[in-house]
């Protein structure tokens, strides 16, 4: 019976933040990353209370260590995105000023 409930919780929280109105809220979309954020919430503190109910504190545990990690590799991947179109936009840049004052890539 727990389990259903852990479910149902997890699966009425989804879907509440799935249709809730985020743009009205923020005046902008919800960012990816605090989406990716709330949909982990929703279904890790339903399975959380279930573990503890069940004196699994080990297992509450074990899922938290990994919803870290993952969540740290997530943000940043992210940031490595965005330091790299960063770096792309101004190499973009670079090349054309360089075509704009004529002097093109000499390399070639």
């Amino acid at each position: 019976m727990g389990v259903v409930i852990a479910a149902g919780g997890a699966a009425l929280a989804l879907l509440t933040l799935h249709w809730f109105p985020w743009e009205l809220l923020l005046r902008r979309p919800l960012p990816r990353l605090a989406a990716y954020t709330l949909g982990t919430l929703a279904l890790a503190l339903p399975l959380t209370g279930l573990f503890l109910s069940w004196d699994e504190a080990r297992a509450a545990l074990a899922l938290w260590i990994v919803i870290g990690v993952g969540g740290a590799s997530v943000a940043g991947a992210w940031k490595l995105d965005r330091l790299m179109e960063r770096r792309l936009r101004r190499e973009e840049e670079l090349e054309l000023l360089r075509m704009r004052l004529g002097q093109g890539d000499e390399r070639k």
